[in-house]
């Protein structure tokens, strides 16, 4: 099992009902990082993308109210990785999160 903490801010969110009647809470995190080249010393800014899951046994309506784009939040789950190809044939290398623990940081104003 390969299990990572992340710490970052909520991009899209949807939540889906499944056959088994389970809730899905699908959503996407940016996490941001600063990177410095080796040679001119020079700091650039790298965003990486995760696509998170987690599922719950009730609709989790009080958490939708404020579970918004924007939110800082920290995710501790499982990580897996898998390819995607478009219609133009543009490879898409996908990182994806199975959330055991989702806890609110604060909001994006709030976290300047």
């Amino acid at each position: 099992m390969k299990n990572i903490t992340l710490i970052g801010n909520v991009g899209n969110t949807e939540v889906k009902k499944s056959e088994k009647g389970f809730y899905n809470l699908a959503f996407s995190i940016a996490v941001n990082s600063a990177i410095k080249d080796r040679n001119t010393g020079e700091i650039s800014q790298k965003v990486d993308w995760f696509f998170c899951n987690k599922s719950y046994k009730e609709e989790p309506k009080k958490l939708m109210e404020f579970f918004k784009k924007g939110l800082h939040v920290c995710v501790i789950g499982e990580i897996s990785f898998n390819t995607s190809t478009d219609a133009t044939g543009k490879v898409f290398y996908n990182k994806n999160v199975y959330v055991d623990v989702l806890k609110i940081l604060s909001s994006k104003k709030d976290s300047v």
